[in-house]
């Protein structure tokens, strides 16, 4: 039983590699979204509605309508983030078979182990 709990510590190592390789990709792809992102859907203050007039400070706290030049759509390169999904669940498919592999292969050796005491003490009963 001791064994069985220490085997599963090592393991851990996977779970957080595969947790820094979704942070480090997701990190650069927000900045690499952010980067290529050449407009910003929101319309920029006016001249004459700037802060630096004193006498109407809620005139630029307010939410009023500003028109905005041109087709404003969303930059996201939805391509990248795709292959980058799929990347991430091939990896962690393979690591989780690998590991099934080598629990599949120490149970066997485990199986073997216990079939030779079985054997072995049932000679000497006879």
């Amino acid at each position: 039983m001791n064994r069985l709990l220490r085997s599963n510590v090592p393991n851990t190592k996977y779970l957080a590699l595969a947790l820094t390789l979704t942070a480090f990709w997701g990190a650069s792809s927000v900045t690499s979204i952010a980067s290529k992102q050449s407009g910003t859907a929101y319309a920029q203050p006016s001249e004459e509605g700037s802060s630096s007039d004193a006498t109407a400070p809620a005139a630029d706290r307010a939410a009023s309508f500003r028109a905005v030049q041109g087709p404003q759509a969303e930059q996201v390169p939805g391509g990248m983030l795709l292959v980058v999904a799929y990347g991430l669940i091939w990896v962690l498919l393979l690591l989780f078979v690998i590991r099934l592999g080598r629990k599949h292969a120490a149970t066997s050796a485990e199986l073997e182990r216990l079939s030779r005491v079985l054997e072995a003490a049932s000679d000497r009963r006879d």
